[in-house]
């Protein structure tokens, strides 16, 4: 995080997507366990898969999901 480096970015709302992911970077020589910090949004589906897939990765929640979570909390 400290580089603050994108290593890549995927679409979709399931666990291919993370899926995906992994195989496009070993495809390219990565090693998924060197992945150690992984943005994704709060689904059940990404943290499963990320924590599956990618088990020396920590999680971080995107920004945006975690406002529009806050927001929902006031309102209600």
């Amino acid at each position: 995080m400290e580089q603050r480096r994108v290593i890549d970015v995927q679409t979709g709302k399931d666990s291919n997507t993370i899926t995906n992911f992994v195989e496009q970077l070993e495809s390219k020589c990565g090693v998924r366990n060197c992945i150690d910090n992984v943005c994704i949004d709060m689904s059940p589906a990404f943290i499963l898969c990320t924590t599956t897939m990618l088990p020396n990765s920590k999680i971080t929640f995107d920004k945006f999901h975690i406002v529009q979570h806050l927001n929902k909390a006031l309102i209600q």
